[in-house]
Parts: structure tokens; sequence; C-alpha cells
């Protein structure tokens, strides 16, 4: 959980978009994502694939250890 929450957190940042902006362009609740991106949920295959759409990444992308 703490690598994908990281990862969601940098490639965000890296692109200029908040977390909330993030949720709300991929159809995820604020809440789910903030959850998420704080460690206090896992997310589902769904949501994975979501963020990593959202962040035009490959999903493998988002749980990969950064260097």
């Amino acid at each position: 959980r703490a690598r994908l929450a990281e990862n969601v957190r940098v490639l965000a940042a890296e692109r200029g978009i908040s977390i909330n902006a993030l949720a709300d362009a991929i159809g995820v609740s604020r809440g789910t994502l903030h959850y998420l991106v704080t460690c206090q949920t896992a997310a589902t295959i769904d949501t994975l694939a979501k963020v990593a759409g959202g962040l035009r990444v490959d999903p493998a992308e988002l749980l990969a250890k950064r260097k």
C-alpha cells in the first residue's frame, strides 16, 4: 500500500494535478483516493486501472519501486 500511495502522490505532483482533481477526472470519489494515498485502504483492480489511466502510466508503474 505504501508504495502505491507514494507513487500516486509523486506522479500526480509531477503532472501538476492535485489528488482531488485526479479523483474528479477519473470518476473515483475524493474520499476513496484520499484513503488510497494515505494508506488507509487497498485499491481495487478497477481503481488501480482508473488511477493509472488518469496519470497516463501503466498500472505496473504504480506498484513499482521508484528509483
